[in-house]
């Protein structure tokens, strides 16, 4: 009777929101499938169960005696089936669990099947305030852009009808928007704009499914979808984290030569182009080596995420670099983008060198080396010559006079 009560109890927080559909009409009272346009498919019930919440993006029901709770829900970006992503989405449902007042949560068992399909969690709690405890079966499977999340919750006593009611539930599921297939999706990323690099492990193109969470992702550091055709993005999509994200794109801006001479004065200027109007101050940026070139790296201040600026010249201008993730990360996003930087390709012959000439040599001497020879030595040359050529024009020839 304890455990009935504490279920009970549960199912009245879970059904706090209006039994409404997505649509906002009534749900009937008989309906076993709800179609789920969000999640990519429709969910369809054992008989006699009712639903206490219906959206297009999660649901909650009951069975017909109110002994199991079933919640769907989905996370976004679709990621690989593993045993490692199934003890993080195992986190998350904890997290779930604990909302609803349930205590002492903790993991029995996440794991992957072989294929790749499926990943199975087993959870084990306390009724918030009493000595009753449950327990949360749940399957994680693959949709388009996404993960959709099925679990039951029960007494200890019901954990058999949980786990049939469970495999029921996702046997069941009519998954009508199919995962992507991401094999292609990793490998290189190129922009129109004559520049390319390898994607590190893990990293990738997003899928079209993605499309708007990539381009809300990446709007929050100023990317502009108009221009696409100027950049490249690439995302690593996490279970339970916020994914990382980074985007290089072409800025119609050139630089001076750029040597270790004249990159300080160089990155005043960098800095005042693309940070002058920042909220928050931005520190100046950290040399970048590559290996035919220099660049700029630069760490923008972020509450709770990581963020970092790349600045690296070529032939066409510059090529700005941006790479945000979770703020634990912070040591990882920094190596990422350097092995991305340092590995990058430019069309172009010489590898895309930036523009050189006697312009741009003079221009480099007379701004960033006015104390070396190479100015003054030319100056001096310079001054020498009109001097003799001054000299023999104003010497007065002398006068042999026939004997």
């Amino acid at each position: 009777m304890r455990n009935l009560l504490a279920l009970t109890t549960l199912c009245g927080l879970l059904s706090l929101a209006p039994l409404q559909t997505a649509a906002g009409g009534e749900i009937p009272a008989d309906q076993t499938a709800f179609p789920m346009a969000d999640i990519g498919g429709t969910l369809n019930l054992p008989k006699g169960w009712e639903s206490t919440r219906w959206s297009d993006w999660d649901f909650a029901g009951k069975s017909p005696d109110g002994s199991v709770i079933l919640m769907v829900y989905m996370t976004p970006w679709q990621v690989p089936i593993t045993t490692e992503n199934a003890q993080a989405w195992a986190d998350v449902l904890a997290g779930k669990l604990a909302e609803q007042k349930l205590e002492d949560i903790k993991t029995r068992s996440a794991t992957a099947d072989a294929e790749g399909q499926k990943a199975t969690l087993d959870l084990t709690f306390k009724f918030g305030g009493k000595d009753a405890t449950g327990v949360a079966h749940a399957a994680v499977i693959q949709g388009a852009g996404k993960e959709i999340h099925f679990a039951t919750v029960s007494a200890d006593r019901a954990s058999d009808k949980s786990q049939e009611a469970l495999d029921f539930i996702v046997t069941n599921f009519a998954l009508e928007k199919k995962p992507e297939d991401l094999a292609a999706l990793g490998g290189k990323a190129r922009s129109e704009r004559g520049f390319e690099a390898d994607l590190p492990e893990g990293w990738r193109k997003y899928a079209d499914s993605e499309i708007v969470q990539a381009f809300d992702l990446a709007s929050k550091v100023g990317y502009d979808p108009d221009k696409a055709e100027r950049c490249w993005i690439a995302v690593h999509p996490q279970a339970a984290s916020q994914p990382g994200l980074m985007f290089f794109c072409h800025q119609g801006f050139y630089l001076d030569l750029l040597n270790e001479h004249s990159w300080p004065a160089i990155e005043k200027q960098v800095h005042d182009k693309f940070f002058a109007t920042s909220p928050r101050p931005v520190p100046p940026a950290e040399k970048l080596v590559l290996a035919d070139r220099l660049g700029f790296l630069y760490r923008p201040p972020a509450t709770n995420e990581a963020l970092f600026v790349s600045v690296v010249p070529y032939d066409k201008g510059l090529v700005l670099g941006w790479m945000l993730g979770d703020k634990e990360q912070e040591a990882y996003l920094a190596e990422t983008m350097q092995t991305v930087v340092n590995g990058m390709r430019f069309d172009g012959s010489d590898n895309g060198k930036p523009l050189s000439g006697f312009g741009v040599w003079l221009t480099y001497v007379t701004k960033y080396r006015r104390a070396s020879p190479l100015f003054w030595g030319p100056i001096a040359l310079v001054g020498l010559g009109m001097a003799l050529g001054l000299y023999f024009l104003t010497r007065k020839p002398k006068v042999v006079y026939p004997v």
